[in-house]
């Protein structure tokens, strides 16, 4: 009769609530309750200012919150289209973006419920578009008026309007105080949605209650606002507390993008680049009105533009959305934009054609539009854009020619069109472009000669135009106009004939010429000593005979370098009788030696063939075999092996033999160990990465190593590339830790699989992606597998014959399905992790064959089901932890038994009933966490009475150290703090089971089901009870044993317990 108290106290609890006449028992998550008394409090603070704009000029949190469509306001207050929800506007806005609305004809029709459409017209194409319910206040003239006013786009008129509210700002402004707590709120809402857990790692006063203008990255006042950008606008100054600017870059905000950015009603700048921020770019976001500089670069960020963007953002000065996974078409209409400066959407998937729109835009200087999917030609209306400076349309699906237009650009410094289908004569005219620097055309189809005239002292530093099909010689005129500034000079890959005049001598500001793959002959001019003598030239695979100048072969450099030292002037063109595939030695491989050579091809320098002959990668001495020294050389060069510390340096001598170098371990003269896990691997001293495209990986050729023992490269953070299949050849391998390289990606490779020496496979804390192989699982040597935290996916493989495996670690992953219950094979095992996936269905027990393991951890996924009692039969179990699941029953009291038990773990579950006796008895239980359960009293005395309990919580708290009774609440369920304890419920509030994290307002099915589990209803009750208990599609008052009166309220109760029924009314 414990019980009985509980029961009257819960049955009070009804009966207040009828008397309440409560709603619906749906309780709202604690972020919309916020969210919900946030925007209460914008509309209250809304109403007081009396906002008089409708152009979003001065934004207001009415634009960023539900409004009420059917309200009813003046014409004069409207603008066409009024859309009270971002959605229906950014919907209204992709329709005239799909239609290009100047070539349609717009009229307004009525249909018999009397609801207007706009009417969209093109020869015999029609398309409409219904208007908000508010239009209906309106006469058809003040329509078409509103219609025409839009539709001709008087932009002129539209600033003006604006310009005028922002010199006449509102007559009851908001009070400086309301505005700083509302900043804050917002502040708040933010941090919680863009993830901000490392905001307060950098700076940990944010949400603390020092103000917003202290927080990390919030600049208040003029220091926040963007001169520039408002520059010749005359908007109203922002106080000087007023948050004008958000600066959170790399953060690694792993968040969405939030909405409430639009109610900051003064910010200039929101930059939030280089982080992880997912999701879409929320319409919204448009209210933001004042905005200036909108950098979200270099995030995860999907979906399209949205069309409100550019349509509302009037101030926007630069705008940067590259390196994301953007989509679809650029937004059409850009009347708001008409003074961009920087526009930079590169790096992303846009498609559809560059937008003509683009030549409204009078400021516009920077345009970078490269690696997308973009196509079709160039508009004409881009050429009108006189103000470029820098234009990058590299990497696209263009094609057509290039507009005589393109010389309007005068003040352009940087012109890059490469990686697409353009065709037609080469423009060679835009090199007299007075401020052009770089000018890049290459991997297009461009075709013709390369003009004779030139502009003289041209400040041309740039050209390349590799990979086209342009012919003739390379004029004398470009080198003796270009001698000055000329640096880089890259025309390679085309039909280029003649000889190399004496006039490249010139070009004494040269350091890079490439000439690959012509049809240059001749010998190189003497001339050429007079130019730099750091000089990388490529004059390879063409005609040229006679020989190199040893100044350009490492003689005449102020450094000799490895290459030079080791093949002298092999190193610009193989020799006479030689070949390499790149037409000179690399760090890799020499210039292999001809075994036959046809007479007219015996005085070519630079072959990067010989007929019927093969080249192995990394052959050095070029005989053709590829040899265990020559590989350790290969990994030096592809890791930028000059970085890794002064102990790897021999790597770089082939004459060194590998037993003498650092990370090398030999038996005998047999090298049986690579640990790199000490060398700066594409790491320089300060711990910067090296060039991505020198940072090469482990080579493929590794799995020639067949006497490899262990290879070990752990904690190498700018590690790139991916696990060499390869590796699955070593057949004696026996330890492979590549840990801890976040740099490197791919699969695993399923090769591994053939590893049947292999005992310790540690892949955890890397990027990799794909499903764990199932080959791996067929080992049956192996005895650590290690692959936490990746980005692995798919299931668990089922069949499991690693007999051997000790350690399974797969946390925090991806991986779904079931456990399969083959586990029960894995008799050796003994730490299971697998928390933070997807895992769904019940705990296998098969569990209870795995006699040795030690640590069970599958917190943080979707199992359902009980606690299988086979856990009890698990004699060195010491930790048990299954915290957020959704598994259910009651707690097996073979449990407590275990005599190495010690942390026992099963919150944010719905498991029910009561604590075992027997973990009141344990000798080696210290921590006991039981919070967000169905749990009920009584607590066992001897857990209370435990005082090393949850860290010594049961010392200060008694059983409140083991969970919070009823009535109160503690973040982790229990009083782990000495001073504070377990915080009582406010008024109205309660909780309904032991160890609670926060406290509730419960409606009568929330009681109702306590009294179920309670009761044991689920077990004891009889039949007609359990078909309709808990059942949310039956009214509660059709709850077997309940009876109401005509108003829906709860009067008696008949509850079945033991053999008797006790009334309560």
């Amino acid at each position: 009769m414990e019980l009985l108290p509980l029961l009257l106290s819960l049955l009070a609890l009804i009966v207040d609530k009828s008397r309440a006449q409560p709603s619906a028992h749906t309780v709202s998550k604690e972020d919309d309750a916020e969210l919900n008394e946030f925007v209460a409090s914008s509309n209250e603070t809304s109403a007081e200012s009396d906002p008089s704009n409708t152009q979003g000029n001065e934004t207001s949190s009415q634009h960023c919150v539900a409004a009420d469509s059917n309200a009813d306001e003046g014409v004069d207050e409207i603008e066409l289209p009024v859309m009270n929800h971002p959605k229906y506007e950014e919907e209204f806005f992709s329709l005239l973006n799909e239609l290009n609305v100047d070539d349609w004809d717009v009229t307004l029709q009525q249909d018999q419920d009397m609801n207007y459409h706009l009417l969209f017209e093109r020869d015999d194409i029609l398309k409409t578009f219904p208007l908000p319910e508010i239009y209906n206040n309106l006469s058809e003239e003040e329509i078409i008026k509103l219609a025409v006013d839009y539709f001709d786009q008087q932009d002129e008129e539209w600033e003006e309007q604006e310009l005028e509210h922002d010199q006449n700002p509102t007559k009851r402004p908001r009070t400086a105080k309301s505005r700083r707590l509302r900043e804050a709120k917002i502040l708040s809402l933010v941090y919680k949605k863009i993830g901000g857990s490392n905001i307060l790692k950098t700076d940990g006063r944010w949400l603390s209650n020092e103000p917003v203008c202290r927080w990390y990255g919030v600049v208040c006042g003029h220091r926040g606002q963007h001169k520039a950008g408002m520059k010749g606008r005359n908007p109203t100054p922002p106080p000087d507390d007023a948050v004008t600017a958000i600066q959170l870059n790399n953060l690694d905000l792993d968040g969405t993008l939030p909405t409430e950015f639009a109610m900051m009603e003064h910010l200039s700048q929101l930059i939030l680049r280089n982080n992880k921020i997912r999701g879409t770019i929320p319409p919204e976001l448009a209210y933001a009105s004042r905005l200036c500089v909108l950098d979200i670069s270099n995030n995860r960020l999907t979906g399209s533009v949205p069309a409100l963007l550019s349509t509302k953002t009037r101030f926007m000065y630069q705008i940067h959305l590259n390196r994301n996974q953007l989509k679809g078409p650029l937004p059409r209409n850009m009347r708001a934009w008409k003074k961009l400066w920087l526009m930079d959407v590169s790096q992303n998937g846009f498609s559809g054609t560059i937008p003509r729109q683009l030549a409204q835009m009078e400021d516009l200087a920077i345009l970078s539009m490269g690696d997308n999917l973009f196509s079709g030609t160039l508009p004409l209306s881009l050429f009108e854009v006189t103000t470029l400076q820098m234009l990058d349309l590299g990497t696209n699906l263009l094609e057509g020619t290039v507009p005589y237009g393109i010389m309007n650009f005068e003040r352009l410094y940087d012109l890059n069109l490469a990686e697409n289908s353009f065709s037609g004569t080469f423009p060679s005219e835009v090199l007299a472009l007075p401020e052009l620097h770089s000018f890049i055309i290459s991997h297009n189809m461009f075709q013709g000669t390369l003009s004779e005239e030139w502009v003289s002292d041209s400040k041309v530093g740039l050209i390349h135009a590799s990979h086209n099909q342009l012919n003739g010689t390379i004029p004398r005129s470009l080198m003796v106009s270009m001698q000055s500034n000329l640096g880089s000079l890259d025309l390679s890959y085309n039909q280029l004939r003649g000889t190399m005049h004496t006039e490249i001598g010139l070009l004494t500001a040269l350091h890079t010429i490439d000439v690959m793959g012509n049809q240059i002959e001749g010998t190189l001019p003497t001339e050429m000593l007079r130019m730099n003598p750091n000089l990388r030239l490529n004059f390879t695979d063409n005609m040229i005979t006679g020989t190199i100048p040893p100044m350009f072969c490492g003689e005449g450099a102020p450094t000799n370098n490895i290459l030079y030292r080791e093949f002298g002037c092999d190193a610009v063109l193989c020799r006479p009788g030689t070949f390499n595939p790149h037409g000179h030695a690399t760090l890799h491989s020499s210039c292999r030696v001809c075994d036959s050579i046809l007479p007219e091809h015996k005085n070519l320098l630079g072959r990067v063939s010989c007929e019927g002959q093969h080249y192995v990668h990394g052959d050095l001495d070029g005989d053709g075999i590829l040899s265990s020294r020559e590989i350790l050389r290969m990994i030096y060069i592809d890791n930028i092996g000059k970085w890794w510390g002064a102990a790897y340096q021999a790597w770089a001598d082939i004459n060194i033999h590998e037993c003498e170098l650092a990370g090398i371990t030999c038996s005998g003269k047999r090298m049986t160990t690579i640990d790199l896990s000490n060398a700066n691997l594409c790491s320089s001293s300060d711990r910067q990465p090296g060039p991505i495209k020198f940072c090469l990986g482990i080579p493929s050729e590794v799995g020639l190593l067949t006497d490899l023992d262990a290879f070990q490269a752990t904690r190498r953070q700018y590690l790139r590339g991916t696990i060499p299949t390869e590796f699955g050849n070593l057949s004696k391998l026996r330890l492979l830790d590549l840990s801890s390289c976040p740099s490197m990606q791919g699969t695993i490779p399923s090769e591994l699989g053939r590893l049947s020496s292999l005992r310790y496979l540690f892949l955890g804390h890397n990027p990799f992606k794909g499903t764990i192989p199932a080959s791996l699982f067929l080992l049956t040597n192996l005895e650590k597998l290690h692959l936490t935290k990746n980005r692995l996916t798919g299931t668990m493989p089922t069949v499991l014959r690693a007999t051997n495996l000790k350690e399974l670690m797969i946390s925090r992953n991806d991986v779904g399905g079931t456990l399969p219950t083959q586990i029960g094979r894995l008799g050796a095992l003994e730490n299971f992790e697998g928390y933070g996936n997807d895992f769904t269905g019940t705990l296998p027990t098969e569990l209870g064959k795995c006699t040795s393991l030690k640590r069970i951890d599958v917190f943080n996924n979707k199992l359902t089901g009980t606690l299988p009692t086979e856990i009890a039969s698990m004699e060195r179990l010491q930790i048990f932890h299954v915290k957020e699941n959704k598994l259910t029953g009651t707690i097996p009291s073979g449990i407590g038994d275990l005599p190495s038990l010690s942390w026992f773990d099963i919150s944010e579950n719905t498991i029910y009933g009561t604590v075992p006796m027997s973990f009141a008895t344990s000798g080696s239980l210290k921590d006991l966490r039981i919070a967000d359960n169905q749990i009920h009293d009584p607590l066992p005395q001897g857990l209370c009475e435990n005082k090393s309990m949850n860290g010594g919580a049961t010392q200060h708290s008694g059983c409140a150290g083991v969970a919070c009774p009823l009535g109160t609440y503690e973040n982790l369920g229990y009083a782990n703090e000495q001073d504070v304890g377990c915080r009582k419920c406010e008024s109205g509030q309660s909780t309904l089971y032991l160890g609670s994290t926060k406290c509730r307002t419960f409606s009568t099915y929330d009681i109702l089901s306590m009294y179920y589990d309670v009761m044991g209803g689920s077990r004891a009750w009889p039949k007609e009870y359990r078909n309709t208990w808990q059942n949310e599609s039956i009214p509660i008052c059709e709850w077997y044993g309940i009876r109401c009166d005509d108003q829906g309220e709860i009067v008696s109760m008949n509850f079945p317990f033991s053999d008797d029924h006790y009334m309560f009314g």
